[in-house]
């Protein structure tokens, strides 16, 4: 289950982006974009309704009205990005109440596997599998820290630190969630830190550190650490809402069930 913080948040990001579209979309034209291909050729029409119960009216639109093009289908992008918003936010609300675990159909995925419109839509807008794939390879600042420490193998490929780290490691990997190890993070006080992993949530995409505490019956251990976390406070990051923490002691070491406890509360 969902922590409900994490929910309430998401609820609070999706009514912002929604206001935005929606404003957005008021300064378009009128008209819905419909594309017509034949092979190689492409022709463009729009749509316009006169009045209700009357059959639209469709117009060509020659290649010199490419920019009117272009605004039509950003338009339509808008709208069944507005309609994948809005019923997550209804999901979301019902797992407030009711602890439903499905997501929408991605309305703009579909959309987006039409090339010739996706040819009339500002380059930054991407699809998922595009945001996975420029995520999954990108540069990012690595932990510089005695990398002769890695030497734990992982089902990813990635040699980590601990037996515990290749627990989470290969736990991520084995429920196809997205993770980079050790990346360096800015935080508000100018100076970087290296969580164990960044972790993304494969519906919202929204990204977590993940910072797994090994030593908890140490007190230079916790006092070092207590510091760190108050400097991801500092910074807006609130454990256990978006920021993932993980424990253990020599007695209780990590387990796999308590990792993918984790995984079902914050990333599926």
């Amino acid at each position: 289950m969902i922590p409900e913080p994490v929910i309430r948040m998401r609820l609070n990001e999706l009514e912002s982006k929604i206001e935005d579209i929606q404003k957005a979309m008021r300064s378009l034209p009128a008209g819905i974009l419909k594309i017509d291909q034949n092979g190689p050729y492409v022709k463009w029409y729009v749509l316009n309704r006169q009045k209700e119960g009357v059959r639209s009216m469709r117009t060509y639109l020659p290649k010199h009205k490419l920019a009117l093009a272009k605004k039509l289908a950003l338009k339509t992008y808008y709208a069944a990005l507005l309609e994948d918003l809005k019923t997550e936010q209804i999901c979301l609300k019902k797992k407030l109440s009711q602890n439903e675990s499905a997501f929408p159909v991605n309305s703009v995925e579909k959309l987006l596997q039409n090339q010739s419109f996706r040819e009339l839509l500002p380059p930054e807008i991407r699809s998922v599998e595009e945001e996975i794939h420029d995520w999954q390879n990108a540069e990012f600042a690595r932990n510089p820290y005695m990398p002769q420490e890695l030497k734990v193998p992982t089902l990813a490929g990635i040699p980590v630190r601990s037996k515990s780290e290749a627990i989470i490691a290969d736990s991520l990997f084995e429920r196809g969630i997205l993770f980079r190890y050790e990346p360096g993070i800015i935080l508000s006080d100018g100076r970087i830190v290296y969580p164990d992993f960044i972790v993304r949530n494969r519906y919202t995409h929204q990204e977590y550190p993940w910072e797994h505490l090994g030593l908890m019956d140490d007190p230079a251990y916790i006092a070092k650490n207590t510091e760190k976390l108050q400097r991801y406070s500092a910074s807006g990051y609130t454990p256990m809402v978006n920021l993932i923490l993980s424990f253990e002691t020599r007695t209780h070491p990590l387990s796999r069930p308590q990792v993918m406890h984790i995984i079902d509360q914050f990333l599926s």
